[in-house]
């Protein structure tokens, strides 16, 4: 196929490179020799996109990926994974209707925030998307009222020693104390909850934390078959893999499956998932922009150079922050 710039669908302005390996870096540098912009963009290797998922199926075979849309909502993007198969991972009613506009069935979506505000959840309830999240009484409550048909995951709280961006004091819940009453209220509101979530944080560099969240679970899961002869069904192990091309998840998919093999050895017993984000898109986009000065400090004593800033468009960190989060 030879390169060709125009309109696909409803995505903009595309260019469709040939099948050659170095076509994405080539695209890369026709743009910088164009000349300047104004405006940062980025450029999609939707191909890496496709890569990243074909090597989660070869690492993690066990784990269905749903994607965490907050991560990076580019259209392109998200069309592509639709048709590859993978669930969505979505924290707000305008991502959800952004799936939901793909043709995604509501089966692969689930509503990935503990707190929902009450249209979110009319609106995932009209739209007939059952599972969701939730770490709190408050949001128990809601639920049962507004949504008892709903299939709640409890999301507990298991923090990577290290991470980008640490999410334990914000959400989750602590699986050995407020977890296991959040399991007897939900019995006694007639809630259904269907299984166990968890998120080490964004960009973990820790791997073998994995292994420790999975104990976590299982102890959730035994409390809830012993003590309230519930049958839980659904493990989702979150996010916090790593998505830079030199940094391979195997360690954390090893992490995974000794975990899984260890507490939940029989595949039939549970529905495994989780919500990678940065993963899939983090060595798919490339972010351009154009320096637009640069200022040289000096050192007041000595008068030595100290540093040199550069100046962007101001653009510019509204375009890393979609890059980054997730």
């Amino acid at each position: 196929m030879t390169p060709k710039s125009g309109s696909f669908g409803k995505f903009g302005n595309l260019t469709i490179l040939p099948p050659e390996r170095d076509s994405f870096e080539k695209e890369i540098d026709r743009i910088i020799e164009a000349g300047t912009r104004e405006h940062p963009l980025h450029v999609i290797d939707l191909d890496d996109v496709v890569r990243k998922h074909l090597n989660w199926l070869r690492t993690m075979p066990r784990i269905t990926p749903f994607y965490a849309v907050k991560c990076n909502d580019d259209p392109a993007i998200l069309a592509t994974l639709a048709r590859l198969g993978t669930g969505f991972d979505c924290a707000s009613e305008p991502e959800i209707r952004s799936i939901l506009e793909l043709g995604v069935e509501p089966e692969r979506i689930l509503f990935a925030h503990p707190i929902k505000s009450l249209p979110a959840l009319a609106f995932a309830r009209s739209h007939g998307i059952r599972r969701m999240t939730f770490d709190n009484e408050f949001e128990l409550e809601k639920v049962a009222k507004e949504y008892p048909d709903a299939e709640l995951v409890l999301r507990i709280r298991h923090d990577a020693g290290r991470a980008f961006i640490p999410l334990g004091k914000k959400f989750g819940c602590n699986p050995r104390g407020e977890g296991l009453r959040l399991m007897d209220r939900a019995q006694e509101l007639g809630v259904k909850v269907i299984g166990v979530s968890f998120h080490v944080g964004c960009g973990s560099l820790d791997a073998d934390c994995f292994y420790h969240a999975i104990e976590s679970v299982r102890v959730v899961f035994d409390y809830a078959q012993s003590k309230l002869g519930t049958r839980l069904e659904l493990v989702d192990i979150g996010g916090g893999f790593p998505g830079d091309s030199d940094k391979p998840i195997q360690a954390y998919a090893e992490a995974v499956q000794r975990g899984l093999q260890e507490f939940f050895p029989n595949p039939e017993e549970v529905t495994v998932i989780a919500e990678p984000g940065r993963y899939y898109v983090g060595s798919a986009v490339t972010l351009l922009s154009t320096i637009q000065g640069k200022k040289v400090i000096y050192d007041d004593q000595s008068g030595e150079r100290k540093r040199l800033t550069r100046s962007s468009t101001s653009s510019m960190m509204g375009c890393l922050g979609r890059c980054l989060t997730g």
